[in-house]
């Protein structure tokens, strides 16, 4: 029994170190601006100019993220809005 025991908090602490920080809200933004250009790409929305354009500022914005520069992300991420309201 001592040994599950021991198995027990060595797999908790093992799950523990496992877990990810929730995303901040600089990725929250990040995660939902990919999902809007994903449908926008699905939907055939986006000229390949667009995609490449956008996939460029999605990648700053990222770094930016990483980084810890969210009001710098957020401002890139608006770069977005206008490429993609340019090919509505």
């Amino acid at each position: 029994m001592t040994g599950v025991a021991v198995a027990a908090l060595i797999g908790g602490g093992a799950f523990a170190q496992d877990q990810q920080p929730p995303p901040s809200d600089c990725d929250q933004q990040l995660i939902q601006t990919q999902a809007l250009v994903q449908s926008q790409v699905d939907a055939n929305e986006l000229s390949e100019d667009q995609q490449e354009a956008v996939y460029e500022v999605l990648d700053n914005a990222d770094a930016l993220c990483m980084d810890g520069k969210s009001d710098e992300a957020n401002a890139t991420l608006a770069a977005v809005s206008k490429i993609i309201g340019g090919g509505q």
